[in-house]
């Protein structure tokens, strides 16, 4: 049986930065200077480790993952349904970051990749506008990005190889396909 919100263990209702340094993924300093950070000018957590170069996104999807026991998705690669966005408004997709990847029927639930599965919060208001159970999986915030803009938009996004030199995929266009038609 997937993990659901109303299955999560109290072991992974803990923090992101605690999920962190008990991996040795980052430190206390580093911690410390991305929460300073973030109280400073706002913005996800997540996001603050990652800008700050802390931690890159494919690595910080792996580490919680493996912490919480949670699948991981690269939706840059994934074969998703078309369809799969029938499960989750555009609003809702854009406002918290997440992206539907799967529905099971039998459970009535939608399968949503997120970030950061530590904000149960955000995942129990999304469970409440859906009427729904949510299953939590991992991926990183710039291949939910990038799934939202290609199937809610139709636009044809890929990652850029340069990037993963860092570990981190940027999207980037097909000037010639986008010059194509005009």
């Amino acid at each position: 049986m997937p993990t659901t919100l109303s299955n999560l263990p109290t072991q992974r209702k803990r923090r992101l930065g605690e999920l962190l340094i008990e991996a040795g993924a980052i430190d206390e300093t580093h911690l410390k200077t991305a929460l300073a950070e973030q109280r400073k000018w706002g913005g996800k957590l997540g996001r603050v480790l990652v800008d700050m170069g802390f931690i890159d996104e494919v690595s910080m999807g792996q580490v919680l993952a493996q912490q919480l026991h949670l699948e991981v998705i690269d939706l840059d690669t994934a074969n998703l349904s078309p369809r799969v966005v029938d499960h989750l408004r555009l609003d809702l997709a854009e406002r918290y970051g997440v992206f539907p990847v799967k529905y099971d029927a039998a459970l009535k639930a939608v399968h949503l990749a997120t970030p950061d599965p530590t904000n149960t919060e955000t995942l129990k208001e999304i469970e409440f506008a859906l009427n729904q159970r949510v299953v939590p999986v991992v991926a990183t915030a710039s291949s939910i990005d990038r799934a939202v803009r290609h199937y809610y938009y139709g636009e044809n996004v890929v990652a850029s190889p340069v990037a993963t030199v860092v570990g981190i995929q940027e999207a980037t266009f097909d000037l010639e396909q986008q010059f194509e038609g005009g």
